[in-house]
């Protein structure tokens, strides 16, 4: 008897620390992007209680790619800094930081606390998009931010910075472009969730318009570009287009028409206008653009990198390597120095700080996230439309971090935590590793 009493006990501690973590992983899916006091120490119950429940997991998960990964990303941080200490002391970090690599694998705990629970998955992922939809008027300045952002200003709501806020939003609009172009090829759906996606989708394209990034906007083009071919194969496969993809899409032409003749058109070439030259210059490999502008300061930074990468090719210069290369070049102005410490670049920022070994490492987690989002639409876990959406937000990373290091930013490892953990938790559940 006492034996059973003691049983159901831990039982119902175990639930209770599984739902301690669970909150504090929808406080951080809510707050984080909004709220870094709040959202940060949610972030950081979640990831504590997730990393004790994963041990408890077994054999299974413990060795599972992601956990090993991270183990192996851990391993290179330390190395890279003994390295350093022994070979450049004066340059080293006073102390490993291994969360600069780690962070990225916080979607591990949150596949966890998920438990592959599709409902605790949507949960997360509209408390996400419901905190940045709100983030104007919490963060920035409401109407008036959003109306200077319609009349040609360039707009952040808060949000770190304008690329960051872009980013975001631009993740949001494939979602909710993707979750827009499912129910249009299905005849089954009503035009009440055609209808809230199309306005969630049109709201989203509108911040990432009046952010004005334009890293962001080539991005968002790549990903059209997937999202015509995932559309087409999946009419193919069906053999139907449908009524609602036809007005819809008649629609969505008449909205183009009218944005080219708005102050929408005027923003969007202007900014793209105003680093045209240094553009042009920079793709026919000449070194005589313009250094003090957004594209000059980039290339700046990447041409000094590239010195810094060979010379420490495998290891890198450790957790103040990007910072190394901004101090020391000359091609900066001491003012942009002071504004900057990264590269713009998650590809070069992690070359310079831990070499080809920790490129390796993200390069290997796109590719097994890719894997796992194959694997859960092959044994039918995950449908064409997910598949759709997921491919097209790893075509969007993979050109976006070509531009800004969002890598090592909060708002590139929440996008990597929501979706990653979301994906694994799936995975994990179908291969009944997590239960």
């Amino acid at each position: 008897m006492i034996s059973v009493l003691s049983q159901v006990q831990k039982t119902r501690v175990n639930a209770a620390f599984e739902w301690l973590g669970f909150s504090a992983l929808m406080l951080m899916a809510l707050l984080a992007m909004i709220t870094d006091k709040f959202g940060d120490r949610a972030g950081k119950v979640m990831v504590v209680v997730g990393c004790i429940l994963l041990l408890k997991r077994g054999k299974d998960v413990l060795t599972s790619p992601p956990v090993l990964l991270a183990f192996i990303a851990v391993a290179l941080q330390l190395l890279t800094w003994l390295a350093m200490q022994w070979q450049y002391p004066d340059w080293a970090e006073s102390s490993p930081k291994v969360e600069r690599l780690a962070a990225w694998f916080a979607f591990v705990p949150v596949a966890v606390l998920l438990a592959g629970e599709r409902w605790k998955i949507l949960l997360m992922l509209s408390l996400a998009a419901f905190s940045l939809l709100i983030s104007p008027w919490i963060t920035g300045g409401g109407w008036n931010e959003i109306f200077r952002g319609l009349d040609g200003q360039r707009v952040d709501f808060g949000v770190r910075n304008a690329q960051h806020t872009a980013m975001l939003f631009g993740v949001m609009l494939i979602v909710f472009a993707g979750l827009l172009l499912g129910r249009l090829f299905d005849a089954s759906i009503s035009w009440g969730k055609v209808t809230l996606f199309a306005v969630l989708a049109l709201l989203c394209a509108t911040v990432v318009v009046i952010t004005q990034t334009r890293a962001v906007w080539l991005a968002l083009a790549t990903v059209l570009f997937v999202l015509v071919l995932f559309g087409i194969a999946y009419s193919i496969k069906q053999r139907v287009l449908g009524k609602k993809f036809v007005i819809t899409s008649l629609a969505f032409v008449g909205i183009a028409v009218g944005a080219m003749n708005s102050k929408v058109a005027e923003t969007l070439t202007n900014r793209i206008d105003h680093e045209w030259s240094n553009i042009q210059l920079a793709l026919s490999g000449s070194d005589q653009y313009q250094s003090n502008t957004s594209t000059g300061i980039r290339l700046d930074t990447w041409y000094e990198s590239l010195e810094w990468i060979a010379e420490r090719p495998l290891l890198g210069w450790g957790g103040n390597g990007r910072d190394l290369v901004v101090k020391h070049t000359d091609r900066l102005t001491e003012e942009n120095k002071k504004i900057f410490r990264h590269l713009h670049n998650s590809y070069l920022d992690t070359l310079v700080n831990f070499g080809m070994l920790g490129l390796a490492c993200m390069l290997l987690l796109f590719c097994y996230l890719a894997f796992i989002a194959w694997s859960l639409f092959r044994v039918g876990e995950l449908s064409f439309n997910l598949l759709m959406i997921s491919g097209a937000l790893l075509v969007f990373t993979l050109v976006v971090n070509c531009f800004e290091s969002y890598m090592f930013f909060s708002s590139g490892m929440y996008v990597l935590t929501m979706v990653g953990g979301a994906l694994l938790s799936l995975y994990w559940k179908s291969k009944k590793a997590i239960l």
